[in-house]
């Protein structure tokens, strides 16, 4: 009869793994829609272009989405200050993360974002077009 060391088995410890990383990228969904939700949506629209702002009550633009009509075009772009924030809340392990979260966390929660593959980042709004 072997004695319970207390160890978890291989499969165990894959579950408990697989839990703990389902249990952070739920996290870290919520915290976006944390911060998208706080912030103030506008659309502006310009010939062929629409543009979705998301905005600090202060004014500074964080989060832009760019949909160009004419060639059926999607951009997404964030502030480095809001993607950094992102990036150091949780720890992440570099760019593939954070895009992987940002990207699913945009498609889930906007119609029509499909096809984007990657969030582009800004460090002065006055440069966002």
């Amino acid at each position: 009869m072997k004695k319970d060391s207390g160890k978890m088995s291989i499969r165990e410890s894959i579950k408990q793994i697989l839990r703990e990383q389902s249990e952070r990228s739920r996290l870290i969904d919520l915290y976006i829609t944390k911060r998208m939700n706080s912030f103030e949506q506008s659309t502006v629209n310009h010939g062929g272009y629409s543009r979705v702002n998301f905005r600090e009550k202060n004014g500074r633009l964080r989060v832009s989405i760019f949909f160009n009509r004419v060639k059926q075009e999607l951009e997404v772009t964030m502030s480095d200050n809001l993607y950094g924030e992102i990036y150091g809340m949780f720890s992440m392990e570099g760019w593939v993360e954070i895009q992987k979260h940002l990207i699913n966390w945009f498609k889930d929660n906007f119609d029509g974002l499909d096809d984007i593959n990657e969030i582009y980042t800004f460090d002065d709004e006055e440069y966002v077009y």
